[in-house]
């Protein structure tokens, strides 16, 4: 008698009396494809209750199969990684996960994430400020370009003519304001258009010169007092 392992796989949530004959034997092949070693490999059983499936792998196959299926689950080996791909693909169609028991170890088949249904296109008030860096365009509307922080701006839009009073305003932060495009995506808000109406030119003072405006607001001997006030407001 050839001396082998047991290497149960069970499909989680799975009855045995209902689950299609066909759709197993996808999942088998697969399986097949994973352990390699296919003369070394064979059928052990299926386990009642739960959809378990034994696999019996020889002791000479021992180590090749089980290296080969622990480098197929980090991505690091081609062939193997094929199949856990396509077996992680079913589960996710079925809605379901899966298990391999190795001698002291359990590896999950988490089955592939859910692609996120986007979200949207809609319409709302949206307001984008950054830097003015380009308005091109013959017609009306014109093309404004915004360079923003927080890398939202998308393509955005303004009448010629209030474009026209912007462009004195090259290369100087202002806030744009008018009606967005946004859309839901991978878990991120895209804005994907924003027909702007009207503009705000924004004080772009170099911090520096901020805070020496506000030391020279402060009255001599004042600025202690001021710190302290705000420490005590702070402990209240």
């Amino acid at each position: 008698m050839i001396d082998t392992v047991e290497v149960p796989f069970t499909i989680a949530d799975a009855d045995l009396e209902t689950f299609p004959l066909s759709r197993l034997a996808e999942y088998l092949a697969d399986l097949a494809d994973l352990f390699g070693s296919r003369d070394q490999v064979h059928f052990g059983a299926v386990r009642p209750g739960s959809l378990v499936v034994v696999a019996k792998v020889e002791q000479a196959a021992r180590p090749v199969v089980f290296p080969r299926i622990r480098a197929a689950a980090r991505g690091e080996d081609p062939s193997g990684s094929k199949a856990w791909a396509r077996l992680n693909g079913k589960l996710s169609d079925d809605g379901t996960t899966a298990k391999l028991k190795l001698p002291g170890e359990v590896i999950i088949l988490p089955g592939l994430p859910r692609a996120e249904t986007p979200v949207g296109p809609f319409r709302q008030p949206t307001t984008l400020q950054g830097q003015l860096t380009r308005i091109e365009g013959a017609g009306d509307p014109v093309y404004v370009g915004i360079e923003d922080d927080a890398g939202l701006a998308g393509q955005v839009t303004m009448p010629a003519a209030v474009a026209k009073e912007l462009g004195a305003y090259f290369q100087r932060y202002v806030r744009l304001t008018g009606e967005g495009r946004w859309k839901r995506k991978n878990g991120r808000w895209l804005l994907e258009r924003l027909d702007a109406t009207a503009f705000e030119v924004l004080d772009d003072t170099p911090l520096d010169d901020v805070l020496r405006r506000v030391r020279d607001m402060i009255p001599p001997g004042a600025g202690a007092s001021a710190i302290r006030e705000i420490g005590e407001f702070g402990e209240a």
